[in-house]
């Protein structure tokens, strides 16, 4: 049987990485890590933690969808060949990470196992810089998959990878569906990064008009409750 240990990686800097995940970066046989756009490549590379990349299937990829199954099927292939292979993946692989349960689903009917080392989220970053409580009710919605979900005013909205002016765009369109033109927008670029992180406020209508975009940017959109007290 084969097996791929899905590490996460936290949301930033090596000071995020948990214990867990560090020991299992440092122990693995074969380390592919999701994007290298990602803060901890560099500690990777400092600790001499050789790895490889699914870049080239981010700029492949014409979707959403096909990027998630061709990360699945190259992942299921590598754990076929290696027998056991470690994935990378930014904050925790359960959170935020369809990833992960597109390689839980795909392994159901496959003779391969699947180990899950937790990480700090995104999410908790996130809600630290935005002083929010999570269990008061948060969506999560990835920017390059928007158009597909249901967005409800009604809880606090967190956008992630919002990593490029294209995509601040169509998610500003898509929000519109919901939200007036003047609804506050929190821009959180960097959360994680202790010396970069900067919380920028703007209305909806004039999101693509930020410049400073890349895959730690995010939005947060305050529930209609806390707008409305």
């Amino acid at each position: 049987m084969s097996k791929i240990i899905i590490v996460g990686l936290g949301p930033a800097e090596d000071g995020l990485l948990t214990v867990s995940a560090l020991k299992a970066l440092r122990e693995a046989k074969l380390l592919i890590l999701k994007t290298s756009r990602h803060p901890i490549t560099s500690f990777l590379e400092k600790e001499r933690i050789t790895f490889d990349t699914l870049d080239y299937i981010y700029k492949e990829s014409k979707d959403f969808e096909e990027e998630n199954k061709r990360i699945c099927e190259s992942l299921i292939s590598l754990a076929s060949e290696h027998k056991e292979i470690s994935f990378g993946v930014p904050g925790h692989p359960l959170v935020g990470e369809p990833t992960t349960f597109k390689l839980v689903e795909k392994c159901k009917d496959l003779d391969v196992a699947l180990e899950i080392i937790p990480g700090l989220s995104l999410l908790d970053s996130l809600c630290s810089k935005l002083m929010v409580d999570p269990l008061e009710g948060v969506q999560i919605v990835d920017a390059l998959a928007i158009s597909k979900q249901f967005v409800s005013p009604d809880v606090n909205l967190i956008v992630t990878r919002v990593s490029s002016k294209y995509a601040a765009r169509d998610v500003r369109l898509q929000l519109l569906h919901y939200y007036p033109s003047n609804w506050p927008v929190t821009i959180v670029e960097s959360a994680g990064v202790a010396s970069d992180t900067s919380l920028t406020s703007l209305p909806l209508a004039e999101l693509d008009q930020y410049e400073e975009f890349n895959e730690l940017t995010s939005f947060y959109l305050p529930s209609s409750q806390i707008t409305h007290t």
